[in-house]
């Protein structure tokens, strides 16, 4: 069972650069009537929701990180009491067609920390089958686009031989592209960037789910600190 303390290929992704979508000036030559209407349309289009980020509550200043978010990214902060892994099952049991799903937690090589556990490569396995009704790993594709990836910010998730393990077996199990990070996630001043590295194939960028400015102003990292919880 996953614990309860808290403790591929190579293709680095740019928040600010991957994730960008461009935007047409077709607007500009048409009549102030049908502009309005074309606005109106592109701004309904804009709020629709493409992607889902959920964020671990214990993540340092999780709320600067959720106002981060783009029109069309839904942010669901996670009960830090209950399991994560199953409460983002829960979530998105119901949508369809998502682009992308986003994952905010404390990271360390081939575990993160979600809700109220800490989940590495061997726990992995516990979400796959039957559990009091609950959806599985195996039904997120359900949820998602075609070619849509799940992007795990955990620092260091997908470092060294058991990161790549544990990146590989989520992909597989979730039947989507996994993309995730080599290094510490978060502030530039403390050695650590929003790249993330490492992607387990070939996936569909999805648009613009964050603000990169508002990113670069964080001042923390997703360093999965097991010292905080231990105590606890």
């Amino acid at each position: 069972m996953p614990k309860r303390t808290k403790k591929g290929t190579k293709s680095r992704v740019s928040v600010s650069e991957v994730f960008s979508s461009n935007r047409s000036n077709a607007l500009e030559n048409q009549t102030p009537v049908k502009a309005t209407l074309a606005n109106e349309r592109l701004e309904n289009q804009e709020q629709e929701i493409t992607a889902i980020a959920f964020i671990d509550p214990a993540v340092k200043d999780y709320q600067y990180l959720a106002s981060a978010a783009l029109p069309g990214t839904e942010v669901i902060i996670l009960d830090g009491r209950r399991d994560g892994i199953d409460q983002i099952s829960e979530a998105i049991s119901w949508r369809y067609k998502l682009r992308a799903i986003h994952i905010i937690c404390s990271g360390s090589p081939g575990c993160l920390q979600v809700g109220s556990s800490e989940v590495s490569l061997e726990d992995l396995e516990e979400y796959t089958g039957v559990r009091s009704g609950l959806p599985t790993l195996r039904d997120w594709s359900d949820s998602l686009a075609k070619g849509a990836p799940i992007f795990i910010y955990g620092s260091s998730v997908a470092a060294s031989k058991i990161g790549t393990k544990f990146i590989k077996r989520f992909a597989k199990l979730t039947g989507a592209s996994v993309v995730a990070s080599a290094n510490p996630t978060g502030s530039p001043a403390l050695g650590a960037d929003w790249d993330l590295e490492v992607a387990t194939k070939k996936f569909t960028a999805p648009p613009l789910a964050f603000d990169a400015k508002m990113l670069a102003s964080y001042k923390h990292s997703l360093d999965l600190e097991v010292w905080s919880y231990a105590a606890s």
